[in-house]
Parts: C-alpha cells; sequence; structure tokens
C-alpha cells in the first residue's frame, strides 16, 4: 500500500512452505516508494456517511492500540463459540486452490494473499512477531530456532486441513484454539487489514436490517463522491467490504453480506466506473466485525456511538486505493 517505509528483510507468509520444504531460507529486501495517496475528497461528516481522514503516513505498527490484537483475539474464540451451531457452520471450509501446509490460512478472506489491503511489509511484520513469540514460548534460540520451531509447530497443526474437508466451524475453533501461534498471526492480519483501510480514504454504506438495497441518500452521497474522484484518478480503484451483522444465521448473512458488496459494486457500474476498477469482498458476520476498537481506528467512533455496533455491520466498506 502506501508506505514511505523500505521493507525490511523479513519472513513472508508463502515462505511456510519453504520452511516445510527446505533446509534453508533466503532472505529478499525490496524496497518500495509509492505515492502518497491523494485527497479524494470523501465526506467527512455524517451526512449520509462519516469517513475519516487519510494518513499519509508510513504504516502504523501492528499492536500500534495494545487493545487492537487482544479485542480480534477475543472475537475470532467468540466466533468460533457462536458458529458451531449455525447453519452452514457444517459445511466444507472454501479454500481458494488444494489445501496445503502453507495455505491453511488462505480460507479466511481477510488473511488470504489476494486481499489488496494486506500491506506486504505488515504481513511480513506479523509474522515476524508471531515466530519470536511461538520460539520464546518454546525457548527456541536465534532466527534459525525460531524458523524451526514455526515449521515444527505447522507441521503439528496442518493435519487440521483435513484435506479441505474440514467444517468451517472446525476450521474457526482449531484457529482460536491454537494459542501459540496460528491466532495470533490470524489476529495480527487482521490487524494489517485494518491498519490499511485506516490509512486509506474510506466510507462506510449502512443498510438497513435485512437488506441490500443501496438508500438513494448514499448513492447521491458517498458513492456520487467516490465514482467521481475514481474517474479523475484513473489509477485508482475500490475495495467493497460487504458485512453483516450478528442478527440471523451464519449461512444467510454470508449471503446477505456479499449481495450488499454487490449492490454497491452496481451502483458504481452504473455511476460508469469499470468492473476491472471494482474488487469486493465479504465477511458475513465472521471476525473481523466492525467493534469500538475497529471505529475508533477508522475514525468512525462518532457513527458507531450513533448507530451501534449491529447496524454500523449491516454494511458495506468502501475503499479506494
Amino acid at each position: 500500500m502506501y508506505s514511505t517505509r523500505p521493507h525490511t528483510p523479513v519472513l513472508g507468509i508463502l515462505a511456510l512452505s519453504l520452511l516445510l520444504t527446505t533446509p534453508s531460507m533466503v532472505f529478499a529486501q525490496t524496497v518500495a516508494e509509492p505515492d502518497a495517496p491523494p485527497d479524494l475528497g470523501l465526506p467527512k461528516d455524517f451526512t449520509p456517511a462519516l469517513a475519516a481522514d487519510s494518513i499519509d503516513t508510513a504504516p502504523a505498527q501492528i499492536a500500534a492500540d495494545p487493545n487492537a490484537i487482544d479485542s480480534l483475539l477475543a472475537e475470532l474464540t467468540a466466533s468460533s463459540e457462536a458458529i458451531k451451531d449455525q447453519p452452514g457452520a457444517t459445511e466444507a471450509t472454501q479454500f481458494p486452490g488444494e489445501p496445503g501446509p502453507s495455505d491453511w490460512i488462505q480460507a479466511l478472506r481477510v488473511t488470504r494473499d489476494d486481499n489488496p489491503l494486506l500491506d506486504s511489509a505488515c504481513k511480513d511484520q506479523a509474522m515476524r512477531v508471531s515466530m519470536e513469540a511461538l520460539a520464546a514460548l518454546e525457548g527456541a534460540e536465534g532466527e534459525h530456532g525460531a524458523m524451526q520451531a514455526t515449521a515444527d509447530h505447522v507441521r503439528q497443526h496442518q493435519g487440521f486441513i483435513k484435506d479441505g474437508n474440514i467444517s468451517h466451524a472446525d476450521y474457526l475453533r482449531e484457529i482460536a484454539e491454537c494459542t501459540s501461534f496460528c491466532a495470533p498471526l490470524v489476529a495480527q492480519l487482521m490487524q494489517c487489514h485494518i491498519l490499511s483501510v485506516a490509512r486509506l480514504e474510506h466510507g462506510i454504506v449502512l443498510f438497513d436490517l435485512g437488506s441490500d438495497t443501496v438508500s438513494s441518500s448514499f448513492k447521491t452521497g458517498l458513492l456520487d463522491t467516490v465514482s467521481k474522484q475514481l474517474k479523475e484518478n484513473g489509477g485508482r480503484k475500490a475495495v467493497l467490504i460487504g458485512r453483516a451483522s450478528q442478527i440471523g444465521d451464519l449461512r444467510h448473512n454470508r449471503a446477505l453480506s456479499a449481495r450488499r458488496a454487490l449492490a454497491v459494486k452496481d451502483a458504481l457500474l452504473a455511476a460508469g466506473i469499470s468492473a476491472e476498477r471494482i474488487e469486493t469482498m465479504w465477511f458475513g458476520w465472521e471476525p473481523p466485525q466492525i467493534s469500538d476498537v475497529v471505529a475508533s481506528e477508522y475514525g468512525v467512533s462518532r457513527l458507531y456511538d450513533t448507530v451501534g455496533r449491529d447496524k454500523i455491520n449491516q454494511s458495506v466498506v468502501v475503499v479506494v486505493y
């Protein structure tokens, strides 16, 4: 994303597969010097959308808010409990490709490699922090010890993928219960996503309970502004993140969050934005929800306090990058 800080030589997510198949690791170093994002003029007050101010500085550290990771870990645990009795919870977890030793993390849309809002430097930092914490817990010394501890841990847990046949409920439970590595890593990757949204221009389209209809106020407000600015900045794209509250069942709300994201996409298409410049993802009511902590990081605490947690998660977050 928009970072002014050189990437340091750290271990990326994909390197886990190499740890399991090769005796040594070569660290690559890259330097990124992208331009800072322009002021896209999104509305700055709740009329009808409240968007956060953009931050044109280097990415914040993962644990910029000391409560952020703990909040996400608690949400993972709570979701793994709440989901087990939900319709659709016993369906097989969907992996983007053939599940393998390094692909266990790819079933969560927010942590997948094709999430354009996962900053590579932040992903590397998340892996480094998780490796070092695991090494400290197991008494491993040095970088090689940390890498070996991580490889051994992944070998022990890769069986939970079960050739891609693990249910969604069991998948979340396995992640949540792996408190020494998997859960902290997933929580930190979620935080990377959240921080990317926070520092880019973004706004929130709210929906009525159970609805996927974009109201006229949002079409002529936030989405009108977004489409205008996308037309004026041909190199920019929009990511639409659909959510649903935890009112209702898992299967229904997962589909509802998808319909909401696609409805916002249709509105942008109707405004003349090409499909290639619009990406969509949806989380249903699974983590990360917009909590009070996330709302603070997004700069929408006032909106959160006004409409409440359920309403703010009946939404699509529109991010321009």
